[in-house]
């Protein structure tokens, strides 16, 4: 068995590359070799960086192995859409190219779907293009949002913990102590209002800069930004005035999160990865998908609930959050081995 895995990769989101390293160590672990198709391997490979087993791992071009397959190469009978947004259809112009890649690809209904988020993508043309190469009885979402747009599409769909539960057996081996940040609060913030789903906010955003300034003020003056990609590192330094963290490879991005004072994110992984590593987080629900993914995970605690956004501050882990992972854990891994992949 050697599915191809496909997913958010290649994208410059470092979280979703967490996300590849995450399905990697496990699987690896329980002896499965899994092959990867990355929209931009190169900036994948980057993120695989640091980690002796990750940056061995042969990352095949999405775009590459597609096309020869439409060509008359050959295709896959065993694809993993794993989890994380990449069929977030907010962004439609993407979502059709994704899924006429893994149509390409794909034997008829041989796609199997594995706590992915399935976002308005029942309101775009791909819909009929999903529904021709999934296999019905091998789909899991990771809210009840997307299991309700499965099911506007006439697909059943089970729900399971973000995919991120994956790396909880694997963080320390992905992860190295800074000690120059044990009294620094790291804070991820995007620049909400230049986004498509600003509208699915939890908290006020009509003077968003200057919320973010007040945060920045009351949390004191050992606050540095956490970029995941460019743009949000421009906002933080050019908005905000901040000094910005951004690292470039997945060992950088835990070593931070895992080695903070405590931590502040819009963005939802970097949130739930120091939530795993036990860093005192509070995440910001800038979409709808933050409130209900935590919410599946059993974290709703630690998800802001104020409408004003300078109310934010990092809530300490409780003493059942290391069960509560390894539960969230255990469901997503048997869900993966033993119905995902078995066909």
């Amino acid at each position: 068995m050697n599915p191809l895995l496909i997913g958010g990769w290649g994208y410059g989101n470092l979280g979703d590359e967490v996300i590849l390293a995450s399905y990697l160590l496990d699987s690896s672990a329980k002896g499965i070799s899994m092959s990867v198709a990355s929209i931009n391997p190169k900036l994948t490979r980057r993120a695989l960086f640091g980690h002796q087993y990750l940056q061995s791992h042969k990352i095949l071009d999405e775009s590459v192995i597609s096309l020869r397959a439409s060509l008359g190469g050959k295709r896959s009978s065993s694809i993993v859409l794993a989890g994380g947004g990449y069929l977030n259809g907010t962004w439609t112009t993407e979502i059709g190219g994704k899924l006429r890649r893994i149509e390409a690809l794909s034997v008829t209904q041989s796609v199997a779907m594995h706590a992915s988020e399935v976002h308005r993508i029942e309101k775009s043309s791909s819909a009929e293009v999903l529904r021709s190469i999934l296999d019905p009885d091998r789909v899991f979402v990771r809210d009840d949002a997307s299991r309700r747009a499965l099911m506007d599409l006439g697909l059943r769909s089970e729900i399971l913990p973000d995919a991120i539960s994956l790396l909880v057996p694997h963080l320390h081996s992905l992860t190295v102590d800074l000690p120059s940040l044990r009294d620094i609060t790291v804070v991820n913030l995007l620049d909400i209002t230049e986004r498509n789903d600003r509208d699915e906010a939890s908290f006020h955003t009509s003077d968003w800069v200057r919320d973010c300034r007040e945060l920045i003020a009351r949390l004191g003056n050992t606050v540095i930004g956490l970029a995941i990609d460019d743009a949000d590192a421009l906002f933080m330094t050019k908005s905000l005035g901040l000094t910005v963290l951004q690292p470039t490879t997945v060992v950088g991005l835990t070593s931070i999160l895992a080695s903070a004072k405590g931590v502040v994110s819009t963005r939802m992984h970097p949130a739930l990865i120091a939530l795993i590593a036990g860093t005192p987080t509070i995440a910001l629900p800038y979409c709808a998908k933050v409130d209900t993914t935590l919410a599946n995970l059993g974290l709703e605690g630690y998800c802001l609930k104020s409408a004003a956004v300078f109310d934010a501050r990092p809530v300490r882990p409780d003493n059942e959050m290391t069960n509560r992972w390894w539960d969230n854990y255990v469901t997503s891994s048997s869900a993966l081995y033993e119905r995902v992949l078995k066909r």
